[in-house]
């Protein structure tokens, strides 16, 4: 029970990075855990902290750990959690668990002592306590301090907290617990951002491009995707996971090519696949709140039956919020063998209702992506349930860029819309930004009270995304 406790506690400390006033002092990134979660150093102290003391006669337990937990707390999988803490002095590792879960959510990021960290991270698990672990030496006295805590869109002053702070390791001759409220809450100025998701599409045949990383690696691109949703703040990790590919071998009837083997009696224009490099990723995406679509090429496929082979394949993961379509392939054929070029056929409304259904079948909420450049490629009508994703590219400059991808997202106004981008065409517009300065050049002028965006980097140059 008591490794449990100090995991959890662990977990409380390093999401509180997401708090306002670190958030524009974030200096230096002292370590990052196998999460994509971090522990970032911030030169600034927050208005208000909880202030844990205690003493001892023989170290922090056996294995100089100063541990304890925060309890009452409500934060379900998924949640963002962040917040800012004070390191005591000879510091030198931070680990953030879920006590109820066990999990992992940040796991001994190096720290320093003295020094304040803004620490963010996504839960696993839901949780109604957190548990701090800090590595150190001190045999006499320690003190660490905690700002306020942040979880989801919820702001928890660090004084509240105070009755919440537990102690929890070996034989303390003393702990007590005091709070310094010296101004209000540190939560930023709001900002009218619509990005609500971002993060990473994969493909078999463009994961390795641009990484080096095939997609049976599952927790590597996990890792990805966390890595690109970290670059924003208050944003879902997604990615749009494929899982199919449009096969044409300048034949009548293009096929959905499985990258997976899912048995025998496949239906027309469906092709097998072998092994299984999908399960790794989604085991992965389950335990630390990322959202999938899983996405496929269908060619000439029914796509009713498509959606049913792969639900019933993948469906039960949680981290699965629903399927999706690139139109560019949706009944495609080129005019001649020295073509190209693809661009699919409309989809009719009453087969996106259908796929719709049919995907709800494994998830009340879960939704339909349909992905292309033209909004008239898309269902003239039928809305519900539905995401759409564009995927635009070689523009001749930013100023069209922006202007083409938001068109796009005032033609679905009501529906979330999905700007992927990074596309090798582009990058003399992207290539002097940052993942997340480009992402807000496309978005500038866009309310969060009208639109739902989600921010995807493709595979094929992801390498940029992830050092930038």
């Amino acid at each position: 029970m008591l490794k449990k406790v100090l995991r959890a506690a662990a977990v409380l400390a390093c999401s509180a990075g997401i708090l306002s006033g670190c958030a524009n002092s974030l200096t230096e990134a002292e370590g990052t855990s196998d999460f994509g979660a971090r522990a970032v150093a911030s030169g600034s102290q927050p208005n208000h902290y909880v202030e844990v003391k205690a003493t001892s006669t023989s170290g922090w337990d056996q294995t100089n750990k100063f541990q304890f937990k925060l309890s009452n707390l409500s934060i379900k999988s998924g949640d963002a959690v962040s917040f800012q803490i004070y390191t005591p002095e000879n510091a030198s590792k931070l680990t953030v668990r879920g006590v109820s879960s066990e999990s992992k959510w940040i796991k001994d990021v190096a720290v320093s002592g003295n020094k304040w960290y803004s620490v963010s991270t996504t839960a696993t698990a839901n949780e109604t306590e957190i548990g701090i672990t800090v590595y150190c030496t001190a045999k006499s006295g320690l003190t660490v301090r905690i700002g306020d805590l942040k979880v989801a869109s919820t702001w928890i002053a660090a004084n509240s907290l105070k009755g919440n702070v537990k102690e929890y390791f070996a034989s303390p001759k003393s702990f007590s617990v005091s709070t310094n409220d010296s101004g209000s809450i540190n939560p930023p100025a709001p900002t009218d951002s619509p990005i609500k998701w971002a993060g990473v599409r994969c493909s078999d045949y463009g994961a390795e491009d641009s990484v080096g990383v095939p997609q049976s690696k599952g927790e590597k691109w996990g890792e990805f995707a966390l890595k690109v949703n970290n670059k924003f703040k208050n944003t879902t990790p997604v990615a749009i996971w494929i899982v199919s590919g449009f096969e044409d071998s300048k034949k009548t009837h293009p096929t959905a090519h499985l990258n997976f083997n899912a048995g025998s009696s496949l239906p027309s224009y469906v092709k097998n696949g072998s092994g299984d490099p999908n399960t790794s990723f989604l085991n992965y995406a389950d335990k630390n709140g990322i959202s999938v679509w899983l996405q496929v090429e269908s060619g000439d496929a029914d796509i009713l039956k498509l959606a049913k082979i792969v639900m019933d394949k993948y469906g039960s993961h949680k981290c699965v919020k629903g399927f999706g379509v690139d139109m560019e392939y949706y009944f495609s054929h080129r005019s001649s063998k020295s073509n190209s070029d693809y661009y699919g056929q409309q989809m009719k409304d009453q087969t996106a209702k259908d796929l719709v259904k049919l995907v709800r079948n494994y998830g009340s909420n879960n939704t339909v992506f349909l992905k292309h450049w033209k909004p008239s490629i898309m269902p003239p009508s039928y809305r519900d349930g539905m995401i759409f994703v564009i995927d635009t590219q070689g523009k001749s400059s930013l100023s069209s860029y922006r202007q083409e991808v938001q068109d796009f997202a005032k033609a679905f106004k009501g529906n979330p819309v999905m700007f992927q981008i990074g596309y090798n065409d582009d990058k003399s517009i992207w290539g002097k930004l940052s993942v997340k300065e480009f992402a807000e050049e496309l978005t500038k002028g866009l309310s969060s009270s009208s639109y739902n965006i989600g921010i995807v980097w493709v595979d094929f140059t992801l390498q940029y995304a992830l050092d930038h």
